[in-house]
């Protein structure tokens, strides 16, 4: 009988325990993930993740914040931290493409990553190797693993879940991220060598090719030349040249790009009403001979708009400064620019021994010319390190968004950065008037930093009546420019009523300078087509009194605005 009661017990404990099982559905197990390990019943991991993705994932790189944007950190079922690729080239200097819509490649110096989505394999340098955590798609979005960083590309990577906060340290800090050489032709990111003829047209291909390979990859476009040399908004024709000021302003006021085959090469003629099929947003202007920044930038965005000397003549002429056994060229001189071209890579190991005129040092660019295939090497060129003029002025577009990132463009520069002004101090004030065309929303501006280390102040004033309403009052942003260049600054969005006047002010300092503001003014034949009445612009000495610039420098300050159309929804929802 003691063991019959000892038995029924027992299978009552068995009962009781398949119960609890039953009603948890969860079966214990050891979890390690690389950020601590620990022991969690099934399911918990998914709930753990859920909790953290509910709130704010922070990230920080070499023990600094890092502002990730719209674009938020996620943690995976498996409490894997998963990175946005598009963060990876801003904060971790490594280029990062996305091959055919299933290949993403990074690359840092001579590691090179290859993952593939939902896989759980990667390659390494080619190289086959498991990956415990695969890439993944969300909301459009690329994520990829942190402990790719960690194993691959010597990171520290540590998790704190009571600050919700990832924290990577490269464990190499002082290694250099870039290879001795590169070439988009092996990247896969060579564009179509075009041939502008005999046009003075070299700026505008030169400016659209580097514009199509900051897209490549991802998309394969070609750009119409004959739409940005005919429709530019300056007085010229496409025998008289231009450069990389005139081809950001076309791209910056929303002018272009067209497509190639809605305006074809060579006509002679542009039809009007051509939409963009792009809108440039940023495009950075590197400093002078800087050959870390040329490089750096090839690697991380996109080819270099860059100007030289050309003594040639044509793709079947010779010089003394050209070998065109090895397609090298080194001109060291005085004579002036005359032609521009596009930076695609380089090699720090070129021979010196492969140009005519032997520089002192070894190595050179990569360029891609505008006279089509039959020259140099199907298009392409090396130049000397140690030539006069490659890298002295250097464009590169860094941001390129869809035609729907904003609805509305204000602006009063479509000639963009003509010149400079100031009161003789680093810091200037200047602000631009519009009045909306319906209930919007304002969601940045667009303005020139002038040179390198630009800080900003942004401002501003609703119900604009006049000049004695510019005060400094409703700050938006601020910020610093590493680089000069043309930048958009996105901001939380504001409404703002169906036909108000507004204001936007900018407290702009450049170390260094006298004249910080950039303007545009008809400053010789090329830019007679400017004009005054298309906006109202101001400038101050201090922020408290303030000059039109149209009236008293002939000028308009060089400042955009960008705006959306206001849903009814969100009006009621931002209104309450």
């Amino acid at each position: 009988m003691r063991h019959r009661r000892f038995y029924i017990c027992l299978a009552l404990l068995v009962v009781i325990s398949s119960a609890i099982c039953l009603h948890t559905g969860y079966k214990a197990q050891a979890v390690s993930k690389g950020y601590g390990e620990a022991v969690y019943a099934d399911g918990w991991p998914k709930l753990i993740a859920a909790g953290i993705n509910g709130s704010p994932i922070y990230l920080e790189v070499d023990g600094k914040p890092v502002d990730t944007g719209d674009m938020k950190l996620y943690m995976n079922e498996d409490r894997t931290l998963m990175l946005p690729e598009s963060i990876l080239r801003r904060v971790f200097r490594v280029s990062s493409r996305y091959y055919d819509g299933q290949r993403l490649v990074i690359e840092k110096n001579t590691t090179v990553l290859e993952l593939y989505k939902d896989a759980f394999m990667m390659k390494v340098n080619g190289m086959e190797q498991p990956l415990e955590t695969p890439m993944l798609e969300l909301n459009g979005e690329l994520y990829v693993p942190s402990d790719v960083f960690e194993e691959y590309l010597e990171y520290e990577v540590n998790w704190s879940k009571a600050d919700s906060m990832l924290s990577m340290v490269n464990r190499q800090p002082d290694a250099r991220s870039l290879p001795v050489s590169y070439d988009y032709r092996k990247e896969g990111r060579a564009a179509t060598v075009r041939d502008q003829g005999d046009l003075g047209t070299c700026w505008a291909f030169a400016a659209l090719n580097a514009l199509q390979t900051s897209l490549m990859p991802e998309q394969q476009l070609l750009f119409s030349a004959d739409h940005m040399s005919l429709q530019s908004g300056f007085s010229i024709t496409q025998d008289d040249g231009g450069d990389y000021a005139m081809s950001l302003a076309y791209l910056a006021a929303w002018k272009g790009p067209v497509l190639e085959e809605e305006d074809p090469y060579g006509d002679g003629t542009s039809p009007a009403g051509l939409s963009p099929v792009a809108h440039v947003q940023e495009a950075q202007m590197l400093p002078r001979k800087d050959y870390e920044k040329i490089k750096e930038a090839v690697f991380l965005y996109g080819g270099v708009q860059t100007s030289i000397h050309m003594s040639l003549s044509g793709p079947s002429g010779s010089s003394d400064h050209y070998n065109a056994d090895t397609a090298a060229y080194c001109y060291i001189g005085t004579e002036k620019i005359n032609h521009d071209v596009v930076i695609v890579g380089w090699d720090d190991n070129y021979s010196r021994e492969n140009f005519h005129n032997q520089p002192e040092s070894d190595g050179a660019f990569l360029c891609m010319n505008s006279w089509g295939d039959s020259f140099g090497q199907g298009g392409y060129f090396y130049i000397s390190y140690d030539d006069t003029y490659i890298g002295i002025y250097n464009t590169v577009y860094t941001r390129v968004d869809g035609t729907d990132n904003y609805d509305h463009i204000y602006q009063a520069d479509p000639c963009g950065a003509v010149g400079q002004m100031g009161f003789n101090d680093e810091t200037a004030y200047f602000a631009a008037a519009y009045q909306t065309g319906g209930t919007e929303t304002l969601d940045a501006v667009g303005f020139y930093a002038t040179d390198a280390n630009t800080t900003y102040e942004i401002y501003l004033v609703r119900q604009f009546g006049s000049s004695e309403d510019l005060h400094l009052n409703q700050k938006l942003a601020s910020g610093t420019f590493a680089n000069a260049g043309y930048y958009t600054v996105d901001l939380d969005p504001v409404l703002l009523d169906a036909g108000e006047r507004f204001a936007v002010i900018i407290k702009i300092t450049t170390p260094g300078a006298v004249y910080p503001v950039a303007i545009e003014f008809a400053k010789d034949e090329k830019t007679a087509s400017v004009t005054l009445d298309d906006g109202e612009t101001y400038a101050s000495m201090s922020g408290e009194n303030w000059q039109r610039l149209e009236e008293t420098q002939s000028c308009n300050a060089c400042l955009k605005v960008y705006t959306s159309d206001a849903q009814p929804s969100r009006t009621a929802q931002e209104r309450e």
